[in-house]
């Protein structure tokens, strides 16, 4: 955010910033340590996922920090080397048994 785009800088070295100039800005944010990221498709209403455990699945209440149309970033509620279900199952029942598929990614992290 500017201020006061449209006075004269200070400096006399840049214009002053009229509507559609380019401009060159840092934007700073925060760095997010021991976060995972997930397909959309492993999300579970709004903030639960489903863990393979011993060839059942299990439901996981997990902290999204983020999500887009493809991506959910977890923060909070896995850990690593756990294995997520990211099919798109209709039905559902905690601890459900299940045959995993021989290609799958074991591990996330």
């Amino acid at each position: 955010r500017v201020n006061d785009p449209y006075a004269a800088p200070e400096d006399d070295v840049r214009p002053p910033l009229a509507v559609g100039l380019y401009v060159e800005a840092d934007i700073g944010g925060k760095t997010v340590d021991d976060a995972f990221v997930l397909p959309r498709s492993a999300l579970r209403g709004r903030s639960q996922v489903l863990v393979v455990e011993d060839e059942r699945l299990y439901f996981r209440n997990v902290i999204v920090l983020r999500s887009d149309s493809e991506h959910i970033i977890v923060t909070d509620g896995l850990t690593t080397g756990e294995r997520v279900c990211i099919s798109p199952l209709d039905t559902v029942v905690d601890g459900m048994r299940i045959r995993s598929s021989a290609g799958v990614k074991r591990g996330i992290g």
